[in-house]
């Protein structure tokens, strides 16, 4: 599983590119 710090790294360094991971990520956390 990947890290949340590395998570939010990405998400601070590139919002739009980790749109779709942060879903992907989510629907497979949720699941």
């Amino acid at each position: 599983m990947v890290p949340m710090g590395f998570f939010w790294v990405a998400i601070i360094c590139d919002i739009d590119l980790t749109t779709d991971l942060a879903r992907t990520i989510h629907l497979a956390t949720v699941r």
